[in-house]
Formats: structure tokens, C-alpha cells, sequence
């Protein structure tokens, strides 16, 4: 794979308070002059992904759906006028085509390695129009049909056309976690899949480590090369403004993430482990749609304490991926940052980096943000916020002592009826199913299916992946729902943690002691989720408090 010699770009700012896809009208228009493509050039400062692009372009559509659903049809907000040059090329940039022949070409490896029981996976991908070329992680033993092999079955070059008119027989998404690491070499984009990297530092520069590292994250928050990546940054890598980039989420220290991490690297180890599986690319290749396959990565502005550190390589291979921006020892694979180039150091190949600075990513969250038409965030004038009062009642004089003592009486006697009787456990996660299904000690919103899946399992607390299908998206169409159940558990897990969630195994879906429901309201017990009402436990005791 030849060295890319393009010159550095980097992210600088975006436009803000970008609503939508560009509508018919804002379709790329021919130029003849410098204009052409000049928008997204500008907005994006020279970033070229064109996984990015897609991702992006997708994104803008799901929310437009989103938005006619969720008001009743309603138009969206009109464009900023600027923005129109934006949204034309982002269509323009955004090559559907491309990015699809890549997935189906990586489909196919993926089913043709497991059929032979090659080890291998793609490392390193450069990818145009014209060739697809594939650096491996081992050689390969035995070489797929339709693939070139050179440097005794280290790379491989597509040899044969790909058909998108045919349906592909394996998973759509093998290389979840592949994202563009590089500007385009000779028009040819360059992937590098952190799923084989496993624990992965970015050192030298370190503006420029920080900046690969937004890029790789903002990408993997939009890619179209997977279902749904849980995203998780950790340190001030990211704005609070970043948080309309789908499925990312903050977590200020690793202590704050150490048990929903060990558990899905555990499960997901365990899973490849039981099927004799050496990595989750030839996994999918045997079942698409396993659960403990789907991917997480974590992207970090300091290392994982040394105890996690050891815990996640031992458990490696597993479908997830860390990225530090920040040199460190343990780390199982180093790229060297500078501003112009970085590089890969036990291959011994350089790049242009793709980079994002702080700004960008800002901006960025905001570029998905649909504001609702009534919104208005007023400045509080004329607001009422004494919750509880009578507002509409006249005013009266102060009560007398005679009044006053009622009153005293009748709330003691209020408070001997609410006294709380011994009841169920506390829970961790707490679902409340009298009126309004909702679910307590969930640090991210949850839409309905994620709550109806939460619920049915807390309720049931083992279930069958097609009894679960059944109960929450009955009266579908028959086909099969499995994607939308592996996608909706994803979001379970970001809001509750994969430590509440384990990986289905053998076809049933469990939740975890510390998950429960609340039916019944009598005698008033309002249980509250242990991480509110708990006092924390003492660092000098939990075994995690070095994380």
C-alpha cells in the first residue's frame, strides 16, 4: 500500500444548526469554476471520508423521518441559506455505491474465511472505484476465490466485479469498527479496522493525537460500515454539544464505565471463545447476527488503569476496540502522531491523517440537532415554577394558630398512614410499569422499543430471541426483526449498561439481578434505583476504585 502524499487538512469548524437533507432542489448542481465541491471542502476543512459522508447523509434522513413522525407530519424548519452549498455536497460526496461494494466485498471474505478456516482479517484497507486492496493481519493459508494473493497471503486485491444486484449470502457488516485513517492516496480511501488493534495508543503530537482521535470517533458515531456501534469517549476528548452524534456517550473517568466495559469484553470474548471462533470478523461470517458481536469502542484521552488494562488484552480477541489518545505502555498496537503524517509503527507505513478539532466535533453535534417548531427558550419571563401551588386561588391572609395547628395535625397523621411497610429489594435499574412504562436509573434516554425490551425482560428475566421479537414488534409485517432487536438491545445496554444486559446465548436473552419491576403502588413505597438513593460505596473498598 503506497505511502499517501496529500496534504494535511484539518477540521476546523462546521456551520451550526443544520436541520436536514437537502431536498430535491438542493441536488449538486453542475460547476465549471473553483465552486464545485467547494462547500463541503470549506464546512469540513478538507476532511474526505467518504464513509463519513454516508453516515452523515443517512443520519440527516433518519431525522427527518423522526422529526414527520414525531409532529404529525410537520415541515421542517427551513435551512440556513448558507447552508446550501453544504447540503449539496454532502449528497455529492456521499457515494452510496462506493461504500456499499466495500461492505459486500468484505461480506464475502468474512464468509469465505470462515467456510475455510483461515484466521485471518482485514487490518488495513485502501479502497477505491477502481481496486480494493487488503493487508491482513496473519497471511492467509488458503486464498478465496476471486482474490490475488501477494506477500506469501498477506494482501489481497479483489480480482472480481461485485453485483450489489445480488443479495449478499453473509453479514452486511463484518468490519464494524473499520473507520477512514487516512486523506485518500491516488483516490483511494484508507481504513484501518481497530478491531484487530485491540487496544490501540496514539502518540507524538499531542494536538494531533487528540484530533485523530475525534475524527475516529465522530466517523464511528455515523458509519454506515455498522448496524449500531456503541461509541463511549472518556475524558474531555468531546463538548456536552457533541451529544447529537448518535450513540455517543460521555463517561468522565473509567471508574465510571468499568463494569459495562469488563462485561461486554467478557461476553464477547467468551462467545468467540465457545464457538471456536478466533476473531469476531470470522465470527460474523459464521452468524451475522450474533448478539455478543455486536461492536463497542472506547476513545480515551488517558489509558484504562493498569488492573482494566491487563483484564481487556486478556481478553482479547473480543468486538471491542480502545483507542487512547496519549502514549502508554500495554498498548498492543502505536500509531505516531505529527500535524502532517502519522504512522502505523510496526508496518512501517505512513499517512496524512483525517484530524477533527474540538470545534468540529461541537459544531458537529449540533449539525443533527432538529429543533422543535414550538421551541422557544425564552428568558423565564412570565414563567411559574412553584410547583405544587395553587396559582389560580385568590390571595388570603396567613393562616391562624388555630389553622396552623390543624394543618400540623393532619400532616402527622398523613405521614403515620405513608410510613413504609418492608418491601421488595432496591433495584439498580427500577421499571415502573403503573401508568407510564418507564425505566429508572437509566443514564440515557429511552425510546419506546428500548423501554418495551427492558421492561418485557425485567418481567420475565430470561427470554427467547423470537418470543421477544414477537412480544415487542407484534403485528409486523412477518419478516423478520432480528436487526431492529439486535440494534434496540444495543441501545438498551448504552442506557443501562451491558453488566444489566449480558450477550444472548443460546438463543435467550437474560437481564440481570439488579434490574426488577415495580407494579404495584400500595402503601406508597416509591422504590428508587440504588445509584440515586444509595450513598456510593467506599473507594477503600470496591475493588474497582482505581479505575
Amino acid at each position: 500500500m503506497p505511502t499517501s502524499t496529500a496534504p494535511v487538512s484539518t477540521v476546523e469548524s462546521l456551520p451550526q444548526d443544520e436541520e436536514a437533507e437537502p431536498t430535491a432542489e438542493d441536488q449538486p448542481e453542475t460547476a465549471t469554476g473553483s465552486d464545485s465541491g467547494l462547500g463541503w471542502w470549506l464546512a469540513l476543512g478538507g476532511l474526505s471520508s467518504v464513509a463519513l459522508a454516508v453516515g452523515a447523509k443517512r443520519h440527516i434522513q433518519r431525522r427527518r423521518r423522526e422529526f414527520a413522525l414525531e409532529h404529525d407530519g410537520a415541515d421542517l424548519p427551513p435551512p440556513v441559506p448558507d447552508q446550501r452549498q453544504v447540503h449539496q455536497t454532502v449528497v455529492a460526496m456521499a457515494d452510496e455505491d462506493l461504500i456499499a461494494e466495500l461492505q459486500y466485498a468484505l461480506g464475502e471474505l468474512s464468509v469465505d474465511f470462515a467456510d475455510s478456516g483461515v484466521p485471518c482479517r482485514p487490518r488495513l484497507v485502501r479502497h477505491s472505484a477502481d481496486s480494493l486492496e487488503v493487508l491482513l493481519d496473519q497471511p492467509a493459508t488458503v486464498i478465496p476465490d476471486g482474490w490475488r494473493a501477494e506477500g506469501d497471503g498477506l494482501v489481497l486485491t479483489l480480482e472480481h466485479g461485485i453485483n450489489l444486484n445480488v443479495d449478499l449470502d453473509g453479514p452486511s457488516c463484518p468490519a464494524p469498527l473499520m473507520v477512514t485513517i487516512g486523506q485518500p492516496d491516488e483516490g483511494a480511501h484508507l481504513y484501518l479496522d481497530l478491531e484487530v488493534e485491540g487496544v490501540l495508543a496514539l502518540e507524538g503530537d499531542v494536538e494531533a493525537a487528540r484530533k485523530l482521535a475525534r475524527s475516529i470517533l465522530t466517523e464511528l458515531a455515523l458509519t454506515p460500515l455498522a448496524d449500531s456501534n456503541r461509541v463511549i469517549t472518556i475524558g474531555d476528548l468531546v463538548d456536552p454539544e457533541a451529544a447529537g452524534l448518535p450513540q455517543l456517550t460521555h463517561k468522565e473517568t473509567w471508574h465510571d464505565f468499568a463494569d459495562d466495559l469488563t462485561a461486554w469484553a467478557t461476553g464477547s470474548h467468551r462467545a468467540l471463545t465457545l464457538n471456536n471462533w478466533p476473531n469476531a470478523f470470522v465470527g460474523r461470517g459464521h452468524d451475522p447476527n450474533h448478539d455478543a458481536l455486536m461492536p463497542m469502542v472506547v476513545v480515551a484521552t488517558k489509558p484504562p488503569p493498569p488492573e482494566l488494562l491487563d483484564f481487556l488484552v486478556d481478553n482479547q480477541p473480543s468486538a471491542v476496540a480502545i483507542v487512547v489518545a496519549d502514549a502508554f505502555e500495554g498498548a498492543l498496537t502505536t500509531i505516531h502522531c505529527d500535524a502532517g503524517e502519522i504512522c502505523l509503527d510496526d508496518l512501517d507505513v505512513s499517512f496524512t491523517p483525517q484530524q477533527v478539532d474540538a470545534t468540529a466535533l461541537e459544531d458537529m453535534g449540533r449539525l443533527f440537532n432538529i429543533p422543535d417548531p414550538d421551541d422557544d427558550p425564552g428568558d423565564g419571563v412570565g414563567e411559574d415554577h412553584r410547583e405544587g401551588l395553587d396559582l389560580d386561588g385568590s390571595a388570603s391572609e396567613p393562616p391562624t394558630s388555630a389553622e396552623h395547628e390543624a394543618g400540623a395535625e393532619e400532616a402527622a397523621e398523613v405521614a403515620e398512614e405513608t410510613v413504609e411497610p418492608p418491601g421488595p429489594p432496591t433495584y439498580e435499574i427500577l421499571v415502573r410499569l403503573l401508568g407510564e412504562i418507564r425505566v429508572e436509573g437509566a443514564e440515557k434516554t429511552m425510546h419506546a422499543k428500548a423501554t418495551s425490551v427492558t421492561a418485557y425482560l425485567a418481567l420475565n428475566r430470561t427470554v427467547t430471541s423470537d418470543a421477544l421479537e414477537e412480544a415487542v414488534w407484534f403485528g409486523a409485517s412477518g419478516s423478520s426483526n432480528r436487526k431492529r432487536l439486535l440494534e434496540t438491545m444495543t441501545r438498551c445496554r448504552d442506557a443501562i449498561g451491558s453488566q444489566h444486559l449480558p450477550p444472548n446465548e443460546r438463543g435467550s436473552y437474560t437481564i440481570g439481578p439488579a434490574c426488577g419491576p415495580m407494579s404495584s403502588s400500595s402503601s406508597g413505597t416509591l422504590h428508587r434505583c440504588s445509584a440515586r438513593s444509595h450513598p456510593r460505596r467506599s473507594r477503600a473498598t470496591d475493588p474497582r476504585s482505581t479505575w
